[in-house]
């Protein structure tokens, strides 16, 4: 009796849940011949999938010994690694088996779907491309390539590999759903807003139409839709070089930019403003600086660095900024409503008030405080005032007196800022000032604090300013 035919026995029980006898004829094949490698691995498997896995990798190391270029052999040993979580031990031998033979699609699955999960995207993206290969397109594979190529920062690959998922399969539920998680992650619902306003788009424009010629180099940081550096380019500029450092967002401008006539002006260049290099990225430096990189907290978006980077880096010393400088504002105010979105004390009679802990220090609401019923306690204090012509540009922690003009409760720190061009306001954030001039799509950061304070008119508020990149605190100080 040849071996060949106890193996094929065995594997036909283990097809049919007869264990014994399947392991009974792997003995078989091997009394037969003892260097029988298909029955060391078909023994092997059987233990593995009866979960006697140190019984299983003796079978496999035997098969592997007696033939160094078993690819089976180690594929098996690696999944039996795996299952003993002895992780860097299966990628080991899922690597070798590949060696042996490049076009084992198990092994690529097996190496894909690790790496995945170990949190190594990049590694994995070349296994599931391989699968892909392999396999022949599928809404699954496009799916699960677009899945780790958004898990690595791989936006523009991610959303190309759902969108062909979607092609071949329009219904395909679980790619509708991650494309619309890449979006969610990389382009956030202010960007409508922010596009529409009309507050901020017209005093951009006059600005620009103002400064810019055709002998202009102009630089934008930040490009967004496109809208600024199209802004330039009709202007008259000779050439806009726009960067945006988010992929997917850098791609869609291009489109934009595209239909609406102005490639041959502008440049979009995927990169943060910190990674552009003159002659390469910039013909030579710059005439204008362009930016609006800005949050409801002014330097929350990096907009402070940028500034300074590019002033040091990337401008003509004669270079102009738009906008050419900010004011930043804080204003006191009374705000029941938006203190109790965010602190308790008592409630019908109950003392809630050990709930806080669970609160941040001192948070703060952003979005526009007229939407709430508010009353300022003072006027608007000027706490700083940004060049964005000049270095360095920096906010420091200080302490500042307000005079208070209304008595009431102090409930919150409504906080804004004014953009300037040529020393005029270009546009404002605040909840006051003149309507043509104030933007709606910011909103105002205002720090909300624990507990609530009454204060009088006639006395001075002694405040500890505390300002980072992210926010600023606000310490009521009574000293």
């Amino acid at each position: 009796m040849q071996p060949q035919n106890f193996v094929k026995w065995g594997l036909e029980r283990s097809i049919q849940g007869d264990w014994y006898a399947a392991l009974q004829s792997f003995d078989q094949a091997l009394w037969i011949d003892p260097l029988y490698v298909d029955a060391y691995i078909a023994r092997g498997t059987t233990y593995h999938t009866n979960g006697n896995f140190d019984q299983a990798l003796v079978d496999f190391n035997h098969a592997i010994e007696l033939d160094p270029q078993s690819v089976l052999g180690y594929y098996n040993r690696g999944c039996t690694y795996l299952a003993q979580n002895q992780v860097e031990l299966s990628l080991a031998d899922f690597r070798q088996a590949i060696v042996l033979d490049s076009q084992f699609l198990g092994a690529y699955q097996q190496l894909a779907v690790i790496l995945y999960n170990l949190g190594r995207y990049t590694d994995s993206i070349p296994a599931y491309a391989q699968c892909l290969a392999l396999e022949g397109e599928s809404a699954e594979l496009y799916h699960s390539l677009g899945t780790v190529c958004r898990h690595a920062g791989r936006t523009s690959e991610a959303l190309r590999y759902f969108q062909q998922a979607l092609t071949l399969d329009p219904y395909y539920i679980p790619a509708r759903e991650e494309m619309q998680l890449l979006y969610q992650e990389n382009v956030q619902n202010w960007h409508y807003w922010m596009m529409n306003d009309t507050a901020r788009n017209l005093p951009y424009q006059e600005a620009i139409n103002h400064h810019v010629t055709p002998q202009t180099l102009v630089l934008e940081i930040g490009t967004g839709s496109g809208l600024l550096a199209m802004m330039a380019a009709k202007a008259g500029a000779a050439q806009v070089i726009t960067c945006e450092g988010q992929d997917l967002i850098a791609e869609r401008a291009r489109q934009i930019i595209q239909v609406n006539g102005f490639q041959d002006q502008i440049r979009v260049i995927n990169k943060l403003s910190r990674d552009l290099v003159i002659s390469d990225d910039l013909p030579e430096l710059a005439d204008i600086l362009i930016t609006e990189i800005f949050g409801a907290w002014l330097p929350s978006e990096g907009a402070l660095e940028a500034i300074n980077h590019a002033l040091s880096h990337l401008l003509k010393p004669s270079a102009k900024v738009i906008p050419s400088g900010a004011n930043l504002y804080l204003m006191p105010i009374e705000c029941l409503e938006l203190h109790q979105r965010y602190w308790v004390d008592q409630v019908v009679g109950f003392d809630l008030s050990s709930f806080n802990e669970f609160q941040y220090p001192q948070t703060a609401f952003i979005g526009q405080i007229d939407q709430h019923v508010y009353r300022a306690l003072s006027d608007p204090y000027c706490f700083a005032q940004l060049d964005f012509c000049h270095r360095p540009m920096e906010l420091f922690e200080q302490v500042i007196e307000i005079p208070v003009l209304e008595d009431g409760m102090l409930h919150a720190f409504c906080t804004w800022f004014d953009l300037l061009v040529d020393d005029n306001v270009m546009l404002t954030t605040g909840p006051i000032g003149n309507k043509n001039r104030r933007s709606r799509s910011w909103g105002q950061l205002t720090p909300v604090i624990y507990p609530a304070l009454r204060i009088q008119s006639n006395e001075t508020l002694k405040l500890h300013l505390l300002p980072s990149l992210t926010t600023i605190e606000v310490v009521v100080r009574t000293d």
